[in-house]
């Protein structure tokens, strides 16, 4: 959590990536103890990109469940340039 604290206060942004489901996964974790610690430091609401919340499907269709680079990319871009 340091970490993190320390660069929100540079970037006052916070995405979180990760390839679990959306609901109760690590990422809703961070984002409540961001809100808890630091909800003033934000300058825009905290994005996640998540895998689905489903189970993980069998090999042949697991590039539909995982994110993709372009995911996080977008993401990012709204994050920054929605939120001025």
């Amino acid at each position: 959590m340091d970490t993190i604290l320390k660069s929100l206060e540079k970037t006052g942004r916070l995405l979180v990536v990760h390839e679990a489901s959306r609901s109760s996964g690590v990422g809703a974790e961070i984002i409540t103890r961001v809100a808890e610690k630091a909800l003033c430091i934000l300058k825009a609401p905290p994005k996640r990109v998540t895998g689905m919340d489903t189970i993980m499907p069998y090999y042949r269709n697991e590039d539909y469940f995982m994110i993709q680079e372009q995911d996080i990319v977008l993401a990012a871009r709204e994050l920054v340039e929605g939120w001025k």
